[in-house]
Order: C-alpha cells, then sequence, then structure tokens
C-alpha cells in the first residue's frame, strides 16, 4: 500500500466511564466527503466500494432493510410473466403449504442486490451466482436485508478480481430466506 492510495482516519472515542481516548486506523482507497462522512458516524453503507486488493477473507458487511409489498408482487408478475398462483391468488395461496401468498424467489433475489450500492468506478460486473438455495418463504410486508461475508479472493491477473461471499438474505425475524455464493468482478486498482 502506497500512502497516496489510502488515509488514516483517527476517531476519538472518549468513553464517559473509563475516559479513555481510543485511536483507530481506517484504510480508505478513495477519499471524498460521502465516505468520511459514514466512517465518523460509523456507517457503511457499501460493501463493494474498494478496490480489490482491499477486501480480506471473512470480512463481513450488513445492508439497510426493505420491505416487500402486494404492489412487488403484482409488478413483479407482470414483468417476468410468473403468475403463479402462489404469489397472485390469495385464495389459492390459503390453501397451500405456506396458507398465504408468498414472494418470488427471484424478486427477493433481485431486491437483496438492489440493497447492495455498488460503485460503478469500481465494480465491473455480477461474475456469478453459485449455490443458491431458498430456504424460508418471504411473505407480503416482511422486511428483507443482506448479510454479506467474503469468502474468497481470486486475482485474475489481468487488472481485475474476484470477490466472492456468501450472500444471506434474512427477514426481521433473522430467519435466512435465501443464500449462495455471488462473485463479483472489480478492479485492482484505479485506473485499471
Amino acid at each position: 500500500m502506497t500512502n497516496s492510495s489510502y488515509v488514516i482516519i483517527i476517531f476519538l472515542n472518549i468513553t464517559k466511564r473509563l475516559n479513555i481516548l481510543k485511536v483507530e486506523e481506517i484504510y480508505l482507497p478513495a477519499l471524498d466527503k460521502g465516505a468520511i462522512k459514514n466512517i465518523l458516524l460509523g456507517v457503511k453503507d457499501c460493501m463493494y466500494d474498494k478496490y480489490f486488493g482491499y477486501f480480506s477473507i471473512g470480512e463481513r458487511w450488513e445492508s439497510s432493510g426493505r420491505t416487500i409489498t402486494e404492489t412487488d408482487l403484482v409488478s413483479f408478475s407482470g414483468l417476468t410473466g410468473d403468475y403463479s398462483p402462489l404469489h397472485t391468488d390469495i385464495e389459492y395461496a390459503k390453501n397451500s403449504f405456506f396458507k398465504q401468498r408468498i414472494a418470488h424467489g427471484m424478486l427477493v433475489l433481485s431486491f437483496s442486490f438492489g440493497l447492495l450500492k455498488f460503485e460503478p468506478s469500481i465494480v465491473i460486473a455480477n461474475y456469478g451466482l453459485d449455490r443458491l438455495r431458498y430456504i424460508a418463504p418471504v411473505f407480503i410486508n416482511d422486511t428483507i436485508h443482506v448479510q454479506l461475508e467474503v469468502l474468497d479472493l481470486h486475482d485474475k491477473g489481468n487488472g481485475t478480481g474476484v470477490v466472492t461471499v456468501k450472500h444471506s438474505i434474512l427477514k426481521q425475524t433473522g430467519e435466512t430466506c435465501i443464500v449462495g455464493n455471488t462473485k463479483i468482478l472489480v478492479k485492482k486498482e484505479k485506473g485499471s
């Protein structure tokens, strides 16, 4: 790491009980007012906002939430042509295994990617999705959020790298609904 590729931000965290000064170092690949504000407030709103070399195996991130609505189900059915009665027919769904309408698995997965907030100057492409499993249903008015954990880092040798993460989608209850491994192709450094 060169001095130009990171900045050290010192936090002064004075605890009321112990009155101790705590200093932490945080390395950033790019410096902008939004990033500084988020760090000072303790908010990390984006997993994919840094170059390949700044990821580490075991690193975790969690998104904000998004509530699934009836309008979402109706719109997704119209866009995809998936009018399965499990998603669109209240009476049919009452007598189904789930006892109510469920969200389309692909709708939930799609919305989860919308919660990730990719930095377009760094992320090149979604590189793949492996081992996808639908574990539990998502119902109308459930609120989902995403948890990511870096599992693998693969340097492609061409100025890019693939970041593989465990991609878990959870409901407000903490129950995991969908899990899989996503691969994202990112730049190794600025200008690559």
